[in-house]
């Protein structure tokens, strides 16, 4: 099959991937170039080529340029898309496309337009964010992206797009939504296992040490945890968070780091853009926290697992689900500090438990592999 995969960002390596909708178009791409013809078409960041092949896969760069980013710039990377979408009929024809896939919010007219040509077409559902445009970007532009959302999956619905969601809690949003459920088929984010070696799965953690990976936005409760580490240093005096993100909350985290006198204790690392390096510092952790409200599917509690780091994250439904309610690590209450600390402690204090979540972890991430989600896809599309 001649396939054409569209997303926002394209890494140039699996080194310099950010994030979930960026690692599920890299692996998916890469594992279906290995018996299919894949064109990748993608914006074009700065340093970057706007034409060239990586692990046989031909990656198009177009412009307008912008910023890495999940909230802002929204303007740019909705013009974007458009533009795709208009380049597209082009696109198909040079390169034979049979199967058009769009992968996040900004591609998929691209998916409208594939279908209008009578090719196959799909796109990959990663959250829904009906209702929290607006809250979740922290812009006014916001209410843009609720209308434009609101139309696509209108459209979607009428020209009957299959979709491909990640989780079962997306899927459901998107019957809600106004979507057949015959045109959703669920296929979860998976990682690439080779970067979770046995020789690194025994790495020494740091004593008492904690992490969160993510944005700093207000729906991934980060606020939360904060307080919650200062509930866990009246119990364990030396324990140490590490906030890997950026993000429009940040200026408000530091503060009340501050006003809670909790600078020695927590480290915010920034934006780290080489996924390495963001392994390392959740292998090197003993527990990952991820405290948030609001996801699609949580990929990162995955990647924890398969370094060995069992996590304490937010009883939502798709963390249950992801993780089999709560296999490899633990659950707490809903923006609840109070649980979230408890939890922290148990999981720090009490070593038969944590070794017993280290086991169930490893166990459970075997379902997540790259291989057998890809053949899962590709039975869609040849369906």
């Amino acid at each position: 099959m001649n396939i054409l995969i569209i997303t926002e960002y394209f890494p140039t390596s699996d080194k310099k991937i950010t994030g979930g909708v960026e690692a599920r178009a890299y692996n998916v791409a890469k594992v279906l170039a290995k018996k299919n013809n894949v064109v990748v078409c993608t914006s074009l960041q700065s340093g970057q080529k706007s034409s060239e092949n990586i692990d046989e896969i031909r990656i198009l760069r177009f412009c307008p340029s912008f910023e890495y980013s999940s909230t802002k710039s929204l303007a740019k990377r909705a013009s974007w898309g458009i533009a795709m979408a208009l380049r597209l009929p082009k696109i198909m024809k040079k390169h034979n496309i049979d199967v058009v896939d769009s992968q996040n919010y900004f591609s998929y007219p691209c998916s409208l337009v594939a279908k209008m040509l009578r090719k196959k077409s799909f796109a990959t559902y990663h959250e829904v964010w009906l209702g929290s445009w607006a809250k979740n970007t922290g812009s006014w532009l916001g209410f843009l992206g609720e209308f434009a959302e609101r139309i696509v999956l209108f459209k979607f619905a009428i020209l009957g797009v299959k979709i491909i969601s990640v989780s079962d809690f997306t899927k459901k949003r998107l019957v809600d939504a106004g979507i057949n459920h015959k045109k959703i088929a669920v296929i979860p984010n998976g990682i690439d296992l080779k970067k979770y070696g046995t020789k690194k799965e025994t790495k020494k953690k740091d004593s008492n040490s904690i992490c969160y990976v993510g944005r700093l936005v207000e729906h991934k409760g980060v606020n939360d945890l904060i307080h919650a580490v200062s509930l866990v240093k009246k119990k364990i005096f030396d324990v140490n968070l590490t906030i890997v993100g950026d993000g429009p909350e940040k200026k408000t985290l530091e503060i009340l780091t501050k006003k809670l006198r909790l600078e020695n204790s927590v480290n915010f690392r920034g934006y780290v853009k080489d996924h390495e390096e963001v392994v390392d510092i959740i292998r090197s952790s003993e527990v990952l926290i991820h405290p948030g409200t609001v996801e699609g599917f949580g990929i990162i509690l995955i990647e924890a697992m398969a370094c060995q780091t069992p996590y304490v994250a937010s009883s939502i439904d798709v963390f249950r689900e992801v993780t089999e309610d709560g296999k490899g690590g633990l659950l707490f209450k809903v923006m609840n500090s109070e649980d979230l600390a408890e939890k922290i402690i148990k999981l720090l204090k009490d070593k038969k438990l944590y070794s017993k979540k280290q086991k169930e972890g490893k166990e459970l991430v075997k379902k997540y592999y790259w291989k057998e989600i890809v053949e899962k896809i590709e039975e869609e599309y040849v369906k």
